[in-house]
């Protein structure tokens, strides 16, 4: 109750409660063991998780730019790649093991809308070393996959509003960063296979996922210049396109 108070203030008195070292908190909240692989049930905290990273939500939301670098500063970048790389050990367990892990999906989808005030807001590019060293565009582009064949099963279809939610973020999120740092993240997509992975998730991804696909797409072989066009004619992913 009182995180859902505190991410309500937000609007209000951001500044304030970066003084009181509202985010530290929130942070060290979300920054406990990574659950749940293997756990069809969250711990009873996972509301408590839930709440801070609503309020890490309202500071970036309603936050200056330099509530935003403060955010970055603490390490919310880094809390998220968390929550992420949880879901995928999830996914690599099991698609029911992923299902399972909708609460954790929950926390991770409210921060990543906070993350994308955060790269809009701050100077990104200033912290492109941690960004670069996080991987989060490629994470973001495998968990999305990891989802993606989740739903086209009988997997976690009871949640399915909340999964292509973060589908969304997910994909927002890389393309956002690509935006921010020009061609500097594009190799590690490339070396990652990043036009065959939308090749295969663009045909099962919800329309509302679909369209960020092919921004990201369209993004990568913009910025990636000759090696982009390359690893196209390599991976014939124009066959898949159409």
């Amino acid at each position: 109750m009182l995180l859902k108070q505190l991410g309500h203030l937000a609007s209000s008195c951001s500044s304030q409660l970066m003084q009181y070292s509202v985010p530290r908190f929130c942070l060290d909240l979300l920054s406990g063991p990574a659950q749940p692989a293997q756990q069809a049930v969250q711990p009873p905290c996972s509301d408590v998780q839930l709440q801070a990273a609503m309020c890490l939500l309202f500071l970036a939301g309603y936050g200056s730019r330099l509530t935003c670098e403060r955010l970055w500063q603490a390490g919310m970048l880094a809390v998220t790649v968390r929550q992420l790389e949880a879901l995928m050990a999830a996914a690599e367990h099991a698609p029911r093991a992923l299902a399972a892990a909708a609460p954790q999906a929950h926390v991770a989808n409210e921060l990543l809308k906070g993350v994308l005030h955060v790269l809009c807001k701050a100077q990104a590019a200033r912290y492109l070393p941690e960004v670069r060293s996080l991987r989060l565009p490629a994470k973001a582009l495998h968990l999305l996959g990891s989802v993606t064949d989740m739903l086209a099963g009988a997997a976690g279809r009871g949640d399915a509003e909340l999964w292509v939610s973060l589908q969304r973020q997910l994909s927002s999120t890389a393309i956002v960063l690509l935006t921010i740092t020009g061609a500097e993240l594009v190799p590690s997509l490339l070396e990652g296979g990043v036009f065959s992975s939308i090749a295969t998730l663009f045909p099962k991804a919800h329309f509302t996922v679909a369209g960020n696909l092919l921004s990201l797409f369209n993004l990568s072989v913009a910025l990636g210049g000759p090696a982009a066009l390359e690893e196209l004619r390599r991976e014939r992913v124009d066959r898949v396109l159409g």
